[in-house]
């Protein structure tokens, strides 16, 4: 996997406030795709039922919570001192593209990581009480990211 922290000074910099630097950024993509990817390579429709009825689940959240400002689909996450972000993520580029959603960290309540062989959920949970939770691969290396963030946040 890139380094997003590289990536998004490189070509997302204009999207940064004057001196803010990303400190941590991690891939992450909807829960249960890993699962789909493998199930349908496995047992076909089945896996991807499971996965959907997740997904449905999942977006249980309230229509004008905080969490449901962060759309669908892959996405880069990330934060400096001053904020968290949210950066669309380039198919075919594999950079991150359009900054689609900041938060100021007293909107962000924590960040958890679950354990995992291949795959661990990442979990943003928002001062409204909502939450939005992602798959991330361990090649994209969320511990880096969850340990920036300990760091910053304690």
């Amino acid at each position: 996997m890139p380094n997003f922290v590289k990536l998004i000074h490189k070509h997302r910099g204009q999207d940064l406030h004057p001196g803010e630097e990303i400190l941590g950024a991690v891939f992450v993509q909807p829960t249960g795709s890993f699962g789909r990817s493998v199930a349908f390579g496995v047992a076909g429709a089945i896996g991807g039922a499971v996965a959907d009825a997740r997904r449905k689940e999942e977006a249980a959240a309230e229509e004008d919570s905080l969490a449901t400002r962060i759309p669908g689909g892959r996405v880069v996450l990330a934060f400096s001192a001053q904020r968290f972000l949210v950066f669309e993520h380039g198919a075919m580029s594999g950079r991150p593209k359009e900054l689609i959603a900041e938060f100021s960290w007293d909107q962000i309540a924590g960040i958890e990581l679950s354990d995992g062989k291949l795959k661990q959920d990442l979990t943003v949970g928002f001062s409204d009480e909502s939450s939005a939770v992602f798959e991330v691969v361990k090649s994209a290396r969320p511990k880096p990211f969850m340990e920036a963030y300990r760091e910053l946040r304690g």
